[in-house]
C-alpha cells in the first residue's frame, strides 16, 4: 500500500465513522468492520433521510474510504470496492432469493 497511511483498528473505525457521517449515511442500516488494511461493509447504504444515495456521492465516499484501506462489501443495494460503486437496486437480493425459491419449487413439482 504505497502512499497510504497505516491506521490502527481504532483509528480506522473512527475515520470510517467520520466519513460515513460526512456523507449522511444512516449508520443504523449499515455495518462495517475496519482494520489497518481493509474495510468491510454489509447491510444497506442509505442516507439518514431514508433516500438512496446518488452515484457520484457514493463514488466520492468510496474514494475517501479507499484512502484508509481496501474496500469489500456485501450491501443490499450497492456493490462497492476500492475503485468503483454500482447501484444494484434496493431489493435486488430479496427478489433474487425469491426467484431462486420459485425455481426450486418448479423443479420439485
Amino acid at each position: 500500500m504505497i502512499g497510504k497511511k497505516q491506521f490502527s483498528k481504532g483509528q480506522a473505525t473512527v475515520a470510517v465513522r467520520r466519513i460515513l457521517a460526512q456523507y449522511q449515511v444512516d449508520m443504523t442500516k449499515i455495518n462495517f468492520s475496519a482494520n489497518a488494511k481493509s474495510l468491510y461493509f454489509s447491510g444497506s447504504l442509505k442516507k439518514i433521510s431514508g433516500k438512496e444515495m446518488v452515484p457520484q456521492e457514493v463514488l466520492n465516499m468510496v474514494n475517501d474510504l479507499a484512502k484508509l484501506g481496501r474496500i469489500r462489501s456485501d450491501l443490499d443495494n450497492w456493490v462497492l470496492d476500492s475503485n468503483s460503486a454500482h447501484f444494484t437496486g434496493k431489493d435486488e437480493k430479496k427478489k433474487n432469493n425469491h426467484k431462486a425459491k420459485e425455481a426450486t419449487k418448479d423443479k420439485a413439482a
